[in-house]
């Protein structure tokens, strides 16, 4: 087994594995993975693209209004936007765009020229309006000169191939960035290996397939609820009332007490304090949203009435890892 590596001068670099483990964290776009992938039949990765494309604009500040202890999500319907402190007086506002809006062209574009930058800040208005102020002159044009970026939700059936390899972070199970929980998931994920390093050796039994066995259930709950959050580019409008309709039924039952903590609050906030595994979080999203079914499901279709017929989700197409600028 050899690994090999492409540094950037595009030099080639080989490194002999046959007897070495491999922890791979490499990201959502994992050659390993993909690698294994082509070779084992049983290994069956399940992909869903963002269907959005993200360029960054970097601000300066010390009075911005913000906290930069949270992470502040903007939306509107045209995508969304992701603020955030870089520490001291940085921060990076990373724009997105939804890839089958054609009169988004321009987004992608690198050169800037000033109908561009008109139409950039007018985007960003519809989710930001307080970051027009906030970004200097010069910082919007260079904003065309930065790569995109996009990425994939991601589900492995299973997370370590032997003894040989095992996938960790968004090798195993890329998300949305919504979902909130990319990093500490994986350093979750560091903590269970660990874990299951100890235990693997007190008991005699093999240290990947330990982790693996350990921690699937909660990797495929978390994949699961990113591909649900993902896939609503994809949605046609009734069934995105459908899911809008059931999440503001659970809100209320959860407001005036009729639910516990809902996976927001187990995921974010003080409630994440307890650590609540990804696999019971999810069963308790799942749960509370059937049990209000009935009556989202009657909103939802007095919404929907005189709505053309389209199908509840589109077909989801494949997405390539994008070059490198």
């Amino acid at each position: 087994r050899t690994l090999t590596f492409r540094v950037s001068s595009g030099q080639e670099v080989q490194v002999q594995a046959s007897h070495a483990r491999i922890i791979d964290s490499s990201g959502c776009w994992s050659k390993i993975r993909e690698a294994y992938s082509m070779a084992d039949a049983s290994f069956v990765v399940e992909r869903c693209a963002w269907g959005q494309t993200f360029r960054n604009l970097f601000l300066e500040g010390e009075h911005t209004g913000f906290d930069p202890k949270w992470h502040y999500i903007f939306a509107s319907d045209t995508s969304g936007s992701y603020f955030a402190s870089l520490g001291g007086q940085k921060w990076v506002l990373s724009v997105g765009c939804l890839d089958h809006e054609e009169a988004m062209g321009w987004f992608r574009e690198k050169e800037a020229t000033p109908e561009k930058i008109s139409k950039l800040k007018a985007h960003v208005t519809k989710m930001f309006p307080k970051a027009i102020d906030m970004v200097d002159d010069e910082e919007w044009a260079r904003f065309f000169s930065r790569r995109t970026f996009t990425g994939q939700v991601v589900k492995c059936s299973r997370i370590n191939h032997g003894e040989a390899a095992v996938l960790i972070g968004d090798a195993a199970h890329a998300v949305l960035p919504a979902t909130g929980e990319g990093l500490n998931s994986a350093l979750e994920d560091v903590k269970v290996l660990v874990e299951a390093l100890v235990a693997s050796r007190a008991a005699g039994t093999p240290w990947f397939s330990t982790y693996g066995e350990k921690r699937l259930a909660d990797v495929h709950a978390l994949s699961d609820y990113a591909r649900f959050l993902a896939e609503k580019v994809y949605l046609g409008k009734a069934e995105r009332n459908r899911r809008q309709a059931n999440m503001i039924a659970v809100a209320v039952a959860r407001k005036i007490g009729l639910f516990g903590p809902t996976w927001n609050e187990l995921t974010f906030g003080p409630e994440a304090a307890q650590c609540t595994p990804y696999s019971e979080a999810i069963q308790v999203w799942r749960q509370q949203g059937d049990k209000v079914r009935f009556l989202s499901d009657a909103i939802a279709f007095l919404a929907n009435r005189g709505l053309p017929q389209e199908p509840d989700i589109a077909p989801i197409p494949p997405k390539e890892e994008p070059e490198t600028l």
